[in-house]
């Protein structure tokens, strides 16, 4: 059965992440979704965490393919999405449990074609330990849409990034 929302998941070389990423998704609130996991030629054993996930979930589809970059793997990811909302989350990344849900819903419910969200980097020690973090906040104006003066700063100066935004798919293929 066709689902409403894809998530994207690049996956090269992130096998001691992955296990963090995949359960953060897994376990989202949203779950009418599938999780598209492309692996773009790693040689870490990041293959088998995906495979593993896979076989225990069957909202995943594990795609490998050669190495060729972050851009042509997320490209190959639309292809394959059937979802007619696509959101992106890395392979060494994880997400709260209410992501998909506030991210895809504007984009579902025709609201919008892209949504955005704030987002928390965070740095870690050796076992794990979240040592330092800092809050990323988005330009919003009240009526929830990017701020027209600042959209264009925030977009092409420092926070273009696909994993933090829902997109329609019809706008992504255009």
């Amino acid at each position: 059965m066709k689902k409403k929302v894809s998530v994207i998941v690049p996956v090269y070389n992130v096998g001691e992440y992955l296990d963090q990423c995949l359960e953060s998704v897994v376990t989202q609130t949203f779950t009418d979704m599938e999780i598209l996991l492309i692996d773009d030629g790693s040689t870490d054993g990041s293959g088998a965490v995906c495979k593993e996930w896979a076989g225990k979930d069957g909202r995943i589809r594990y795609i490998r393919k050669e190495n060729e970059g972050l851009g042509p793997t997320r490209q190959m990811g639309i292809r394959e999405a059937q979802g007619e909302c696509v959101l992106f989350i890395d392979g060494d990344d994880w997400v709260e449990r209410r992501y998909v849900e506030r991210l895809a819903t504007p984009v579902l419910n025709g609201e919008a074609e892209i949504a955005i969200c704030d987002y928390r980097k965070v740095w870690c020690d050796d076992s794990g330990r979240i040592v330092r973090e800092r809050e990323y906040k988005t330009p919003i104006a009240e009526e929830g849409a990017v701020c027209p003066r600042e959209s264009l700063d925030y977009l092409f100066y420092g926070r273009f990034f696909m994993w933090l935004k829902a997109y329609k798919k019809d706008l992504l293929l255009r």
